[in-house]
């Protein structure tokens, strides 16, 4: 026990600093400066690109994974994002083309590390999978929290390549996971054994079939996030008017704190309680704020509610469908697809709603109700899925 309480720490430790990806979300108006002569459009891609460079990595390190030794993964992935941001920091200010590598080795170096991080928590125990996930994951929301803050603090001035020190604390977070995590006694080889001895083909055919519903589901999940959080600064500051970028900054703070607490401290109980019927609650959950939007509610502290609900019943969401994921394709490649369908949520979900919302008024409303559609779709798809991935062989 003290041996996987010492590793859980350790991949704990080694998530904290990983999401350096998103700090230029708070810098774009900073880049755009710097660079007057770059076009807008291309300033975009200082954001989303790293997202899609995740996910495409996430994706490629499917297959391969439970081949690979994923405490070193772990420490090519911090490594890559201490060298993205070592670029940044000292060519960036020069060339938008060396600031754009280096934010996408960013990217890269967090989709490495959170597919093993997440993977060894899974081969570590299958039992607390979805628990263990998705505090990880609030480890990464607490991360992420801290670095946006202290990012805008050192941008302050306009010098926006000192946000990319905060690539830097990887240095002592590798450094604690070499010296803290001691291996798992759980193997890739038992791991590949257990796919091996999968008793029919038949069965195969099933799981690969759920595996894939697994995903679109989360998929769906992430397609509603990405309609609230693309949206709500204009539905509040423009539309409707009851709000200015404090109300605004304080609803992404509160997101951001419903997915540390919903990780550190609400999923368990949510994926104890509800066991099969976690998923289809608490999508339903996720797509709180959208419904309010929806209805055009104009009340800020319902609305910083429901954006605190939001990611508190994300969590549980993300933790069962990695763990379920895990259990449907073994070794390590499910939770990478996992960890790819976030980053494809976050990429095309705007676009795809943004899409949705030129059939609209002209306002966010039928965006809003896209999210609430996506959620209710996946709750649907969810109910006789999750049933089927309890009994799998």
């Amino acid at each position: 026990m003290k041996s996987l309480n010492r590793n859980t720490l350790a991949i704990y430790v080694a998530t904290l600093f990983s999401y350096q990806m998103y700090i230029a979300s708070s810098l774009l108006a900073s880049v755009q400066a710097w660079f007057p002569t770059v076009d807008s459009n291309l300033i975009v891609l200082f954001f989303s690109a790293p997202l899609l460079a995740n996910a495409f990595m996430a994706l490629a390190l499917s297959p391969a994974i439970g081949r690979i030794n994923k405490k070193l993964l772990v420490v090519i992935g911090l490594a890559t994002i201490i060298a993205g941001g070592t670029l940044v920091v000292l060519l960036g200010g020069n060339s938008f083309a060396i600031s754009l590598i280096g934010v996408i080795m960013c990217g890269l170096g967090n989709a490495a590390t959170i597919a093993a991080t997440n993977t060894l928590l899974v081969e570590m125990n299958p039992a607390t999978a979805s628990t263990t996930v998705a505090t990880n994951n609030a480890v990464g929301c607490l991360g992420s929290m801290i670095l946006t803050a202290v990012a805008g603090v050192l941008a302050s001035d306009g010098t926006w390549t000192r946000a990319y020190m905060l690539c830097f604390p990887c240095i002592i977070t590798l450094a604690l996971f070499l010296i803290l995590y001691r291996g798992s006694k759980v193997t890739v080889a038992a791991v590949e054994s257990a796919v091996d001895t999968q008793p029919t083909t038949p069965n195969k055919i099933r799981n690969v079939g759920l595996f894939s519903t697994v995903v679109f589901v989360f998929l769906l999940a992430n397609f509603a996030a990405a309609a609230w959080n693309s949206n709500y600064s204009i539905y509040i500051m423009m539309e409707k008017g009851i709000g200015n970028t404090v109300q605004t900054g304080m609803m992404n703070t509160l997101s951001s704190l419903g997915g540390v607490l919903g990780g550190f401290l609400i999923a368990g109980i949510v994926i104890r309680k509800l066991k099969r019927w976690t998923v289809p609650v608490s999508v339903v959950l996720v797509a709180t704020p959208c419904l309010a939007a929806a209805f055009g509610c104009t009340s800020i502290p319902v609305l910083y509610v429901c954006a605190f609900m939001f990611m508190m019943f994300y969590q549980p969401v993300y933790g069962e469908m990695s763990a379920s994921a895990g259990k449907l394709f073994p070794g390590g490649g499910g939770i990478s697809c996992i960890t790819a369908m976030g980053g494809l949520g976050n990429f095309i979900g705007p676009y795809l709603v943004n899409f949705i919302g030129t059939f609209g008024d002209g306002t966010t409303r039928i965006k809003f109700w896209a999210g609430v559609v996506f959620v209710i779709l996946a709750a649907l798809i969810a109910i006789p899925t999750m049933k089927k991935v309890q009994n799998a062989d």
